[in-house]
């Protein structure tokens, strides 16, 4: 990797250093305007865990003209989640510059000394297009170091049946309505709520 803190942070000097935690290389708009192709390593998650376009069939048409109207190409060098941390952690203590972009999950305080902050770096249209969790979730020591590139949205589903037999009209709109019909739901051998946390095949994001 980069001495980030005495490397000179230009345009080229960023794009060669990035490894954000799960930042996404269609987040880099310093690119634009590039005069000749610039190729992005990215090291993340092979599927069912999340991601990106162009290592996974989806957006492929959208990604390929982003790389074409920034002058980019984006390399992926995919593991199976398990094994990402120690392959990152290894990469990085050897001091080889692998990734310009790393996925990293929960391990940004780790790995804080090899990246640089990412979210000066982003337009601000980027920047107010995202939640707060965006950044807040992989800020170590007031610098966000990456950005959330995946937004699991959770959907509940409930069964109309047992809501009728407990009288229930309406799924719940609150934390504290879900405990309560949970716990009024579990009984007779049945449980009132049920997650999938223990899916071996992963969350699939």
């Amino acid at each position: 990797m980069i001495d980030f803190k005495s490397a000179a942070l230009n345009r080229r000097t960023v794009l060669k250093s990035v490894a954000g935690a799960a930042a996404l290389a269609a987040g880099m708009p310093w690119l634009r305007g590039a005069s000749a192709e610039e190729i992005i390593s990215y090291f993340g998650n092979l599927p069912p865990d999340p991601t990106p376009p162009g290592a996974a069939k989806f957006s492929e048409d959208a990604f390929a003209k982003w790389q074409a109207d920034n002058g980019a190409k984006v390399n992926y060098d995919l593991a199976p989640f398990p094994e990402l941390h120690n392959k990152l952690a290894t990469t990085l203590a050897s001091g080889t510059h692998a990734w310009d972009i790393a996925y990293m999950s929960g391990w940004v305080p780790e790995f804080a000394n090899f990246v640089i902050p990412l979210k000066d770096r982003l337009s601000k249209d980027t920047v107010a297009d995202l939640p707060p969790s965006s950044f807040s979730t992989v800020t170590w020591n007031g610098e966000s170091k990456g950005v959330v590139f995946t937004l699991s949205l959770l959907t509940l589903f409930y069964n109309t049946e047992m809501f009728e037999q407990a009288g229930i009209k309406e799924p719940p709109k609150t934390w504290d309505d879900l405990k309560r019909m949970a716990t009024d739901l579990t009984k007779d051998g049945k449980f009132g709520w049920v997650n999938s946390f223990g899916t071996p095949e992963g969350i699939g994001g």
